[in-house]
């Protein structure tokens, strides 16, 4: 469930690796059982929606996979829709997962993530060597860990 103005912005994804940008307001239905806007496999489930409070080409998405790869790309390359798949985002191998998404203004991200171990931590990570072009598979994590949420550094949000 999501609540804020008629003009506001999300970025939706699925672990499947597909998302696109859509204003609330394409979201909204009347009748009680809802209404669809986002397509998925029968496998895939909706990860958190990201609002967008920033111009998409000042902000890069960062998406993380359940195998430990990280992909940043500029968010102005993201369409924008009022439903359907999108676009691919990251590039997953059969039996992968997308688990987080994420918008950053800034070079550094704030990721929380979960370890093998289920050890809960929150790490700052520098994006430039995980930059990449949309669809690509990524690089991998320093450590062998499961990205739960990305965020902006405190004071960084543009």
């Amino acid at each position: 469930m999501l609540s804020g103005k008629e003009d506001s912005r999300f970025v939706l994804a699925g672990s499947g690796g597909y998302g696109f940008v859509a204003g609330l307001a394409d979201m909204t239905g009347r009748v009680k059982a809802g209404k669809a806007f986002m397509t998925l496999d029968a496998d895939e489930t909706v990860l958190a929606p990201v609002p967008v409070n920033a111009a998409l080409d000042t902000l890069r998405l960062v998406a993380a996979a359940d195998n430990g790869r990280l992909l940043a790309f500029p968010a102005s390359e993201l369409k924008e829709l009022a439903k359907g798949r999108g676009l691919m985002l990251m590039q997953l191998d059969s039996g992968e997962r997308l688990t987080a998404v994420g918008l950053v203004a800034g070079d550094k991200a704030l990721l929380s993530t979960v370890s093998v171990r289920g050890k809960l931590a929150e790490e700052k990570l520098g994006l430039a060597e995980f930059d990449g072009k949309r669809g690509k598979k990524g690089k991998p994590l320093p450590r062998k860990v499961t990205v739960k949420t990305i965020g902006d550094l405190p004071g960084q949000a543009g």
